[in-house]
């Protein structure tokens, strides 16, 4: 499988570990290839990271052009780090995707910690496939007990196959 990621951080457990204020625009693949995983940010598995005010937009290749083979994508990709989520924009488009079933998330929460706090964000997911295919999902979290925060956040999800929150 191929990986394809904006930013990958994994760092500190202690101190202020920002990583903010970039653009991650139309990261992709041009061949068609369904093992492919795109994420914008990957917050690493381990560390304490304030990931804050990135905007984010996948699902299109570098001539804007739709990513019609269906592939992972993940915007943001919060694993077992702690991480505090703040003002991140995230926009995941692209119509006509093949039927591979591949899920596509805005915000995938793979590991939660009491800690984490994703707040003031906008997670849009409106990726259409052409038929049947993935789930397209502004938010994915992992099936878990921990409570953690998560408040003034908008989520998007417009089409079919999809919806505003998905279990991953």
């Amino acid at each position: 499988a191929t990986q394809i990621t904006g930013i990958y951080w994994q760092g500190a457990t202690t101190g202020t570990n920002v990583i903010g204020t970039n653009l991650i625009y139309n990261i992709g693949s041009t061949a068609a290839n369904t093992g492919v995983t795109l994420t914008g940010i990957d917050c690493g598995t381990s560390g304490l990271g304030i990931f804050q005010n990135n905007i984010i937009r996948m699902g299109y290749d570098a001539s804007g052009n739709a990513i019609t083979t269906s592939q992972k994508m993940r915007g943001i990709q919060k694993g077992a780090t702690t991480g505090k989520l703040l003002f991140n924009s995230v926009y995941i488009g692209g119509t006509g995707v093949g039927t591979t079933v591949n899920n596509t998330y805005a915000l995938s929460l793979t590991t939660i910690n009491a800690a984490d706090s994703v707040m003031d964000n906008i997670f849009d997911n409106v990726r259409q496939n052409t038929s049947t295919g993935g789930v397209h999902a502004a938010i994915g979290i992992a099936n878990q007990t921990t409570t953690f925060t998560e408040d003034y956040n908008v989520y998007y999800y417009a089409g079919s196959l999809g919806s505003n929150f998905a279990y991953n």
